[in-house]
Protein backbone atom coordinates (compact mmCIF):
# COMPACT_ATOMS: atom_id res chain seq x y z
CA UNK A 1 0.00 0.00 0.00
CA UNK A 2 1.45 3.25 -1.07
CA UNK A 3 0.41 6.85 1.15
CA UNK A 4 1.05 10.27 0.28
CA UNK A 5 1.81 12.11 3.74
CA UNK A 6 1.42 15.92 3.33
CA UNK A 7 3.41 17.13 6.15
CA UNK A 8 2.77 20.81 4.57
CA UNK A 9 1.98 22.97 2.00
CA UNK A 10 5.72 23.13 1.41
CA UNK A 11 6.91 21.95 -1.82
CA UNK A 12 9.61 19.56 0.35
CA UNK A 13 7.32 18.48 2.81
CA UNK A 14 5.30 15.65 1.18
CA UNK A 15 6.60 12.34 0.91
CA UNK A 16 5.26 9.21 -0.59
CA UNK A 17 5.74 6.14 1.56
CA UNK A 18 5.29 2.29 0.80
CA UNK A 19 3.40 0.21 3.74
CA UNK A 20 5.52 -2.46 3.40
CA UNK A 21 3.26 -5.67 5.83
CA UNK A 22 -0.20 -5.99 6.44
CA UNK A 23 0.34 -5.45 10.29
CA UNK A 24 1.41 -1.61 9.54
CA UNK A 25 -1.04 -0.59 7.07
CA UNK A 26 -3.80 -2.39 10.07
CA UNK A 27 -1.63 -0.24 12.79
CA UNK A 28 -1.81 3.19 10.26
CA UNK A 29 -5.85 2.13 9.33
CA UNK A 30 -6.02 2.06 13.04
CA UNK A 31 -5.02 5.19 14.10
CA UNK A 32 -6.87 6.86 11.58
CA UNK A 33 -10.24 5.48 12.60
CA UNK A 34 -9.52 7.19 16.12
CA UNK A 35 -8.60 10.64 14.39
CA UNK A 36 -5.11 10.21 14.88
CA UNK A 37 -3.58 11.66 11.87
CA UNK A 38 -0.62 12.76 12.69
CA UNK A 39 0.43 9.83 15.14
CA UNK A 40 -0.88 7.61 11.94
CA UNK A 41 1.88 9.98 9.76
CA UNK A 42 5.26 9.95 12.46
CA UNK A 43 4.32 5.82 12.26
CA UNK A 44 4.11 5.42 8.49
CA UNK A 45 7.18 8.13 8.20
CA UNK A 46 8.86 5.70 11.17
CA UNK A 47 8.09 2.36 10.09
CA UNK A 48 7.55 2.71 6.00
CA UNK A 49 10.03 2.74 3.36
CA UNK A 50 10.16 6.79 1.85
CA UNK A 51 9.99 5.81 -2.07
CA UNK A 52 10.52 10.07 -2.61
CA UNK A 53 9.78 12.90 -2.20
CA UNK A 54 6.81 15.01 -3.38
CA UNK A 55 6.92 18.74 -5.25
CA UNK A 56 3.85 20.44 -5.20
CA UNK A 57 3.48 20.14 -8.88
CA UNK A 58 3.64 16.39 -8.50
CA UNK A 59 0.79 16.12 -6.03
CA UNK A 60 -2.06 15.42 -8.64
CA UNK A 61 -0.10 12.96 -10.51
CA UNK A 62 1.19 10.74 -7.43
CA UNK A 63 -0.51 7.11 -7.58
CA UNK A 64 -1.33 6.82 -3.85
CA UNK A 65 -3.94 4.59 -1.90
CA UNK A 66 -4.20 7.21 0.56
CA UNK A 67 -3.62 10.51 1.45
CA UNK A 68 -2.78 11.82 5.10
CA UNK A 69 -2.56 15.25 6.15
CA UNK A 70 -3.02 16.95 9.78
CA UNK A 71 -6.69 17.64 8.92
CA UNK A 72 -7.62 14.94 6.56
CA UNK A 73 -7.77 11.48 5.36
CA UNK A 74 -8.20 10.80 1.29
CA UNK A 75 -8.70 7.34 -0.01
CA UNK A 76 -7.91 7.04 -3.43
CA UNK A 77 -10.98 6.43 -5.73
CA UNK A 78 -9.72 3.03 -7.30
CA UNK A 79 -7.94 2.25 -4.24
CA UNK A 80 -8.74 -1.56 -3.20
Amino acid sequence: MKILIVLAKDPHESFLIKLQTQELISEIKNLLLRRRNTQAMVTALAKGTVEREINSQDLMTVNADLTISRDRVNWSVGSK
